[in-house]
């Protein structure tokens, strides 16, 4: 059996769509039927259920990734660091394999291409608290379950469902667009990838799950046009990251991954351009 944690988010809810639609044996356990953050509670439910695999993608992401206020770090703290490392401790005691969803957004730039060996450089406490968040419950659920566990980084979710997460819809709602190279992920593919972990035994540790190659946020706009679809506003696009700051606009990331850990696994992953002409040619906007 197959517990999924965190099912009611963006991504938890399309890996548990996923699963259904493999016909896999899961469980959906929204917090306020049990508190999971209790490790006892959590424990219980697990050995019940007879839980083989955890799916967690709970996490807490505040409104500033500085987590600014007082009340907004203790959250990201116990959600994205105490809880993970609590988690990987029970996956530990009872033998179960642990799936933790995670986000490459802890890097920046495009200047290389970021393998699962390189030390992030957007993990400053106090710039970037929640990707710092992040990346500690990564260290601490290997450090906590070193040999049943799975890290699957997420960057950039989109999706053809106009959807306040969805790369796509935050993009169209943008004025002013960054146009410099970056990786992303489609969800589809990263639920697959979900089901490529849950099904096969690989080496534990942290995978990059992004699409093959790299785009521009341009790309978005212009393939919504020739589709013919609603575009109601005319955007200025930069290439110059100061020049789009010069001009007020919040940090746009965008950073360029590689992928070639999770392909070697057997794991085939189409280009990431390929995949956004895809969602915006079956886009839905309701």
């Amino acid at each position: 059996m197959i517990l999924i944690l965190g099912s009611t988010g963006y991504i938890g809810w399309n890996i548990a769509s996923e699963l259904a639609k493999a016909r896999k044996s899961f469980l959906e356990m929204p917090r306020w039927r049990v508190d999971y953050y209790d490790s006892e509670k959590l424990s219980q439910l697990i050995l019940s259920n007879n839980i083989k695999t955890i799916i967690n993608s709970t996490g807490f992401v505040p409104d500033s990734f500085c987590a600014k206020n007082k009340e907004d770090k203790e959250e990201c703290y116990t959600a994205n660091i105490e809880f993970p490392t609590n988690l990987a401790r029970v996956c530990c005691l009872l033998n179960v394999k642990l799936i933790h969803v995670s986000d490459a957004g802890i890097f920046n730039g495009n200047q290389k291409l970021y393998t699962e060996e390189d030390h992030p450089n957007r993990c400053d406490e106090d710039l970037n608290y929640y990707y710092f968040c992040k990346y500690l419950a990564e260290t601490r659920v290997s450090a906590f379950l070193p040999s049943n566990h799975y890290i699957l980084r997420c960057y950039l979710p989109f999706s053809n469902e106009h959807k306040e997460k969805n790369l796509i819809s935050k993009v169209l709602k943008q004025d002013s667009i960054l146009t410099c190279n970056t990786s992303a992920t489609r969800l589809d593919d990263f639920t697959r990838a979900i089901l490529h972990f849950v099904n096969t035994e690989q080496q534990a540790g942290v995978y990059n799950v992004v699409n093959s190659g790299f785009f521009s946020r341009s790309l978005i706009v212009e393939e919504f046009k020739r589709n013919n679809k609603e575009v109601d506003k005319q955007y200025s696009f930069y290439d110059n990251e100061n020049d789009f700051k010069m001009i007020g606009q919040k940090d746009s990331s965008y950073c360029t991954i590689d992928n070639k850990k999770l392909i070697d696994t057997g794991f085939e992953m189409p280009d990431v351009q390929d995949a956004i002409k895809s969602c915006i040619k079956s886009f839905k906007m309701t």
